[in-house]
């Protein structure tokens, strides 16, 4: 399912206009090299820094704020891992293309759910 859309800043919408590849979060925040990226409901990845930003993938290095539902959300603790994302499968949509793929690798831990899609 496509998430859902949020107009994006200016400099973003010129950078997607000059051919920049885009990646969407879940709640539908574009970005072109974001420091922060939602991947889930429930995790966010923070002070992002790009080691590589191209045309069929980008990898980066942050925090993913990963809140803990047990036994609820609303109770849970919020954790803060080390992780890399790894952007791929770039998608047209209209007159812009955006990353359709986020693998998030955390270490010591089970890779967690990522639902970063394309637009369309």
């Amino acid at each position: 399912m496509a998430p859902p859309s949020v107009k994006p800043s200016t400099a973003v919408a010129l950078a997607l206009a000059a051919g920049r590849v885009g990646v969407i979060g879940v709640e539908g925040d574009v970005g072109v090299r974001p420091r922060s990226l939602e991947v889930s409901a429930d995790g966010t990845l923070e002070g992002l820094r790009w080691s590589r930003w191209a045309d069929t993938g980008a990898e980066g290095r942050g925090r993913l704020r990963l809140r803990d539902c047990d036994p609820t959300c609303a109770s849970g603790d919020v954790k803060a891992l080390a992780a890399t994302v790894r952007l791929s499968g770039p998608r047209l949509c209209g007159r812009a293309t955006y990353f359709d793929r986020a693998e998030v690798a955390v270490e010591g831990e089970g890779p967690p759910a990522t639902y970063v899609r394309a637009p369309c």
